[in-house]
């Protein structure tokens, strides 16, 4: 595992724009469904545990050493998964400028044009191990995304 690349990779201060994007947060706070610590974690569980589970996170373990043929079938998938227009093209932007900050380590060819199916490509690439990729830690004791202790 390549810690110090798991770490750029992962680091929320990335300029990517990642932080302009909160999955509908700000709609379930008008809506007063989000008014606290409380519900804001309930929020992020759910997220976690109902999307980025199934779609993100899939998507990031599929990408990971994949060729270039399965890179393109997974942006489709990818394209197809995320519903609302909003959330497609935040996914595009934000996969774009990831290959863009790591576009020496990409090299020629296909580049991923959502975020999960960037990230894994380029975790790939950097041999963050898949584990740590799915999950941002660099340890080896960890949780899978989703599941409880």
């Amino acid at each position: 595992m390549n810690l110090l690349s798991l770490l750029q990779l992962s680091d929320p201060a990335l300029p990517i724009g990642g932080y302009a994007h909160s999955a509908g947060l700000e709609t379930y706070v008008q809506a007063g469904i989000v008014h606290g610590p409380d519900s804001a974690g309930e929020f992020v569980r759910e997220l976690l545990r109902t999307s980025v589970h199934y779609t993100d996170a899939a998507l990031v373990g599929l990408a990971y050493g994949a060729d270039r043929a399965r890179l393109e079938e997974l942006d489709r998938l990818c394209e197809a998964v995320k519903m609302p227009k909003e959330i497609r093209e935040a996914g595009r932007k934000l996969g774009t400028r990831l290959l863009k900050v790591f576009e020496k380590v990409c090299g020629e060819g296909y580049k991923p044009k959502h975020y999960a199916v960037a990230f894994g490509y380029v975790a790939g690439l950097l041999e963050v191990g898949l584990p740590e990729a799915l999950t941002g830690s660099g340890s080896r004791n960890h949780q899978a995304v989703g599941t409880s202790k």
